[in-house]
């Protein structure tokens, strides 16, 4: 929500993404802020659709620290992955 209050003047469209959200990525959204899990499900429907490269421009990981999580490391191992190898 705060980010929405800060850049949603400038005309900057920004969604969240998590587990109980309804949202799903639109097209015309600016930033989506995501769970890992959320983040691993945009980046496959969009690697499918062969719309990453179109559709994404930045990813920005503030959980680095969950890389040797044994729950959830994976995860984020596979985004980083998948994001490179596009």
């Amino acid at each position: 929500a705060s980010l929405r209050r800060l850049w949603g003047p400038c005309g900057v469209r920004v969604e969240a993404l998590y587990a109980a959200s309804e949202g799903s990525w639109h097209v015309g959204a600016d930033v989506a802020v995501c769970t890992i899990e959320k983040a691993t499900s945009l980046l496959n429907r969009l690697l499918e659709e062969d719309a990453l490269l179109r559709d994404i421009g930045v990813i920005v990981i503030d959980e680095m620290h969950l890389l040797g999580d044994e729950h959830r490391g994976y995860l984020l191992e596979l985004i980083l992955i998948k994001a490179r190898l596009s």
